[in-house]
C-alpha cells in the first residue's frame, strides 16, 4: 500500500484516492480501516461476469496518506 500510496502521489499529487471491496469481506474492510480508509458508500455493484453484490466505496484523501502506514 506504501508503494501504491508513493506512486499515486507522485502522478496525482493531492487527489483522492479510492478502491472498492467487497461488503461481505470483513478482514479486508477492517485492513483498509486500519490504513485510515473511510467507508464512503456501500452500494450494489455489477461484476464483469454479470453477478450483483454489495460493495464498499473506501477513500484516503490523497495518495499520501496511504504512505504513513
Amino acid at each position: 500500500m506504501r508503494q501504491a500510496g508513493d506512486w499515486l502521489e507522485s502522478r496525482h499529487p493531492g487527489l483522492a484516492v479510492y478502491l472498492l471491496v467487497l461488503e461481505a469481506n470483513a478482514p479486508a474492510r477492517r485492513f483498509y480501516e486500519r490504513l485510515g480508509g473511510r467507508n464512503a458508500a456501500t452500494f450494489d455493484n455489477e461484476t464483469h461476469g454479470g453477478a450483483v453484490v454489495r460493495s464498499c466505496r473506501y477513500v484516503w484523501p490523497r495518495g499520501q496518506a496511504l504512505t504513513a502506514v
